[in-house]
């Protein structure tokens, strides 16, 4: 806050609130329906399959075996044909015999004229690639069943080719999986096939956020009130969500984290929590790095072993207020468990309506005119008063004002030698 001292007349400057603070420390912060996303900042190739499912059984020839990616989303493999280069102008899916939801939906093709370098379960990408083409794909519910073929224009040769499955079909699903993959050099499967059963053949998926979670276990059922229901995310550490509370901003100060079902090693033991008054960018399973997050507080969560029981309420301190939160379980009680999973959470606190602040007021003694920069809670309507005593505050000197057009105001100031100045927000909008 700065007066600028070569003024004829003394400006003093108001700090109004407008609404302050409500509630008191206990206030629940988060309900139902408040937007909420999963995250895990770990991010890695997830690769694997089982040891009779693996990649070469997707060239085969037979739809009685499959290729099946814990991966899921992004995962998809590498094929070097045998017989050398070729120009892929159509490619075919045969579905596989279980569990529709595991149907690849989206498919992005690469070309590559070079060694391959990547290994099996990598992420694919130790080569430079070409990319060919990225389409939808609609596979049919019925098993063993083979696509139409997909036509690519495609005039470019390649030695190796790289299929990265982008969607499954269903949320219910916990791999990727197809039975056969084909190619041919002319539109409509017709010309040279490309793919044999003797190609060399690798599971990839591409590094990505770790985060994923069963379609009925998402974070939408931490604020359910419901302990049987969860949040369930395979990221494990790392993981966690985050949410915009419908309230506003708040100043938090304290957590009640709930136990899910079953095996207590997912339970969480370690945590972080972060703030923010930046806009949610970061999308569903994301990385959570793409706001300014401030750390808020971090230490022990002591979860009990009984299930659908709440742990003691943790507290911690804070008087800055955020428009959203970040929890991030840092550590779980068995490192080896596939999964974190936490089924009730709240945040507890106060809520704040918003404060106005005038930061500066100068004069500028040629022209003998005011400058106040100020600042507000955006999309109010605000009016600026002037008094000699703070008793009296008159009519307002300037109306309408809105922070997104008028935060830096220039006005003529009222006659006097001392003046105080505040602004308000505006009676319809109170």
């Amino acid at each position: 806050m700065k007066i600028d001292a070569h003024t004829h007349r003394y400006f003093v400057i108001l700090l109004v609130f407008c609404g302050a603070f409500r509630g008191d420390a206990q206030t629940p912060i988060i309900t139902a329906g408040d937007p909420v996303v999963a995250f895990d900042e770990d991010i890695s190739s997830n690769s694997s399959y089982p040891g009779n499912e693996s990649p070469n059984l997707a060239v085969d020839g037979s739809t009685a075996t499959k290729y099946l990616n814990f991966g899921r989303e992004n995962s998809g493999l590498i094929i070097t044909p045998a017989f050398g280069q070729s120009a892929l102008r159509s490619f075919v899916i045969t579905t596989a015999n279980d569990s529709p939801d595991r149907d690849p939906a989206g498919v992005i093709i690469y070309g590559t004229n070079s060694p391959i370098l990547s290994t099996d379960n990598s992420a694919g990408s130790g080569e430079s690639w070409t990319r060919i083409a990225e389409l939808s794909l609609t596979l049919s519910t019925d098993r063993f069943f083979a696509m139409t073929p997909a036509n690519l224009v495609n005039d470019e040769v390649f030695t190796s080719y790289k299929f990265v499955f982008t969607q499954m079909r269903g949320p219910a699903h916990n791999s990727m999986q197809i039975s056969e993959i084909q190619a041919w050099d002319e539109n409509d499967g017709q010309g040279q096939a490309i793919f044999g059963a003797t190609d060399t053949v690798l599971a990839i998926h591409e590094a990505s956020p770790e985060s994923s979670f069963p379609g009925d276990e998402g974070p939408e059922n931490l604020f359910d009130g419901l302990t049987s229901t969860k949040y369930l995310n395979f990221g494990r550490e790392n993981s966690g969500f985050i949410v915009t509370p419908s309230i506003g901003a708040t100043v938090a100060g304290s957590f009640v984290l709930s136990s899910a079902n079953d095996a207590e090693g997912r339970d969480p033991i370690e945590w972080r929590l972060f703030g923010t008054n930046a806009p949610i960018v970061t999308q569903n399973n994301g990385n959570g790095q793409n706001e300014p997050w401030t750390l808020i507080g971090e230490g022990q969560i002591e979860t009990p072993l009984d299930r659908f029981a709440a742990a003691p309420e943790v507290f911690f301190d804070n008087n800055v207020s955020y428009t959203s939160y970040k929890f991030q379980v840092v550590a779980i009680r068995t490192p080896e468990a596939n999964s974190t999973q936490y089924s009730e959470f709240q945040l507890f606190g106060e809520a704040v309506a918003g404060e106005i602040v005038i930061s500066r007021i100068t004069l500028d003694q040629n022209t003998n005119q005011a400058t106040i920069i100020w600042d507000a809670p955006a999309g109010g309507t605000y009016e600026l008063y002037s008094s000699a005593d703070l008793i009296n505050w008159g009519v307002p000197i300037a109306t309408g004002l809105q922070v997104e057009n008028d935060r830096v105001l220039t006005f003529q100031p009222p006659v006097g030698d001392t003046l105080f100045y505040r602004l308000t927000l505006a009676p319809n909008n109170q």
